[in-house]
């Protein structure tokens, strides 16, 4: 597979860490292009960090890095959401998912996706869900592609600033 090589593991030092939000960061922006509402904050960089940090420390989440040699090529966080009433319940959610250009149709994402639904399943998912915003035909593809099939719908509307003395 073209993916030999690369190592699947949740990251391992803080500077792993830091790299891991930067890859959170170039998630978002690639998402920038599907939909505006993506659009990130000036100071995504440290907001990112702080994101990446409780991912990493929160026992619903999932933080993962795929490796080759020492450097960082991937990630992908997920998390168990918990809804009683429903018998898929817990649900594994994949939420950001980013592979480097570079390392792009080699098997990676595939990779990352394996490990984080074995890993969600430990934690309890009875299934797993992918979120990505609904333009991104590439990701309808992959995730359809893996199995995957629409299961809900989100429908967002802006609201309009309150207007200063209103």
């Amino acid at each position: 597979m073209a993916s030999e090589g690369i190592v699947v593991r949740p990251p391992a030092s803080d500077e792993e860490l830091a790299k891991a939000a930067n890859f959170l960061v170039r998630f978002y922006r690639v998402n920038e292009e599907f939909d505006p509402l993506y659009t990130i904050v000036d100071e995504a960089e440290p907001v990112a960090r702080e994101m990446i940090q409780r991912y990493a420390e929160d026992e619903n989440s999932i933080l993962l890095v795929a490796v080759s040699g020492k450097r960082i090529v991937g990630l992908i966080h997920g998390e168990v959401r918990h809804n009683p009433i429903l018998r898929a319940s817990p649900l594994g959610v994949l939420m950001e998912l980013y592979v480097h250009p570079s390392y792009r149709r080699r098997g990676v994402a595939r990779r990352l996706i394996e490990e984080a639904a074995k890993r969600l399943r430990e934690k309890g998912a009875k299934a797993i869900a992918a979120e990505f915003p609904h333009l991104n035909e590439i990701a309808v593809s992959f995730y359809r592609d893996l199995g995957f099939r629409p299961l809900t719908s989100v429908y967002i509307k802006e609201l309009e600033e309150k207007q200063a003395g209103r």
